[in-house]
């Protein structure tokens, strides 16, 4: 009869919506759809059909599951710490820097770099830097300009005078290529300046 044929096709509508009813159920509750970010957050959604970046702010957010790979990255004011303290360093006592003054005296620096993401252009900064971008991009630049700003002064100024004008030349100069890249610098703080046992005297 044809009854029959009917009754088996809602039948199998019926399982076909279980099943797809549980697959969103079990999608749900893994959190492949649904993804909080909290307000110190900011995240970055992409395509791996289209290649495509939106950026998701702070709250319940919606993605493909599948198809769209999140990305958070945290929007606080951070710090970067240069020492040569296992406790302080966060390369656990492999970070410390050492810059040559303009007389070739080999000065230890601990620092302390404080900086910040500009979440309106975190689309950029996942494009051009990624998630790792601390270590691959800010300490090699902390590290170079630094360098170059110690070499203009000699030991005497560092540690004298010199000092106030040697950490706004660094801000200075970090600050532009941080904002290159679309981060903003907060503050360098120069915490230690070690010279060598023997330092030469200032010539009256």
């Amino acid at each position: 009869m044809p009854t029959v044929p009917i009754q088996r096709r809602r039948a199998s509508r019926g399982v076909l919506a279980l099943v797809v009813s549980l697959i969103g159920l079990g999608l749900l509750l893994s959190g492949q759809v649904l993804v909080v970010v909290t307000a110190n957050q900011v995240g970055v959604v992409f395509n791996q059909i289209n290649g495509s970046l939106r950026s998701i702010t702070e709250g319940l957010n919606i993605i493909l599951p599948f198809i769209e790979q999140v990305t958070l990255y945290n929007s606080r004011v951070q710090a970067i710490t240069m020492s040569s303290s296992r406790v302080e360093s966060a390369q656990g006592g492999e970070d410390p820097l050492e810059v040559l003054s303009s007389e070739g005296l080999v000065i230890g620096v601990d620092l302390t770099v404080l900086y910040q993401i500009d979440r309106t252009k975190i689309n950029q900064i996942h494009l051009t830097l990624g998630p790792d971008y601390a270590n691959t991009f800010l300490r090699p630049n902390i590290r170079s300009v630094v360098r170059i700003q110690f070499a203009e002064f000699n030991a005497i100024d560092i540690i004298g005078t010199g000092r106030a004008q040697l950490q706004a030349a660094i801000e200075d100069s970090l600050g532009k290529v941080m904002r290159d890249r679309d981060i903003n610098l907060v503050s360098v703080n120069l915490r230690e300046i070690r010279l060598p046992e023997q330092v030469p005297s200032r010539q009256p």
